[in-house]
């Protein structure tokens, strides 16, 4: 398993266990240009995004939602798994 598919799995567990799946589960895959893997998540009626994993210092998660305290569509980089992870569980 590469790296970029365990950042993946990381991700997977923890939006997982924070009930990011409502609608249409947990998906992963690789883009079709190879440069990133991805994992998309959701909250009925509410939320869809997805965190693109570039490599374990690039990681992008883009999101479009109704919750009024978020942009509507929005996207955050960071530079590592944690920072990442942090963001997620705080503002998801």
């Amino acid at each position: 398993m590469s790296k970029r598919e365990e950042i993946v799995e990381e991700f997977a567990e923890l939006l997982h266990e924070r009930g990011l799946d409502e609608v249409y589960g947990i998906n992963t895959g690789i883009d079709t240009s190879k440069k990133y893997r991805y994992v998309t998540f959701c909250k009925a009626r509410t939320l869809d995004g997805q965190v693109n994993v570039y490599g374990p210092k690039f990681i992008q998660v883009t999101w479009q939602t109704a919750n009024r305290s978020l942009p509507h569509k929005g996207s955050e980089v960071f530079k590592t798994i944690e920072e990442a992870k942090t963001f997620i569980k705080e503002t998801f």
